[in-house]
């Protein structure tokens, strides 16, 4: 079992073979891989926008639970750092320290590869909008919108 600052499947094989040489079963592994890789970096990203919160925070207030100016200014810093407009970083940086503080299954489940950046905010935003603030229930809760996000899509034919 790999640790979570270790990346996924492509561990040890950064160097895939040309694409032009894969056959169609490499070709859907490698998707595979890849989708992987990119949940856990996703996952990896939240943990640290959450630090960059932690720090400006401790930098400016001392009290992680007043999300004003510190969370604006992390926004900014990495708007700037990823090249990306500021009301997305504002967006990453809430996502980002709810899934890391608020939804450790979720955060587990993106790390591992089993859900995508999407499914893991879509789990987050139902997760934390729930009135009941018992642990118990909102692990359970978020247990069952993670298993929900799991499921295999049903096609009509």
């Amino acid at each position: 079992m790999r640790s979570s600052s270790e990346p996924p499947a492509l561990t040890g094989q950064l160097q895939m073979a040309p694409v032009g040489g894969l056959d169609a079963a490499q070709v859907l592994d490698t998707l595979k891989d890849i989708d992987e890789a990119r949940s856990w970096l996703d996952a990896q990203e939240a943990k640290v926008v959450t630090r960059a919160l932690d720090l400006q925070t401790e930098h400016t207030r001392h009290d992680p639970r007043d999300w004003g100016y510190e969370k604006t200014v992390t926004a900014s810093e990495v708007s700037a750092a990823l090249h990306i407009p500021e009301r997305t970083a504002g967006f990453l940086v809430e996502h980002s320290t709810l899934l890391t503080r608020y939804c450790p299954a979720t955060l587990e489940a993106l790390e591992a590869g089993k859900l995508s950046k999407r499914h893991a905010w879509a789990v987050v935003e139902e997760a934390t909008s729930i009135p009941d603030t018992d642990p118990a229930v909102t692990a359970d809760f978020e247990a069952r919108l993670i298993d929900m996000a799991l499921e295999p899509v049903k096609l009509f034919v």
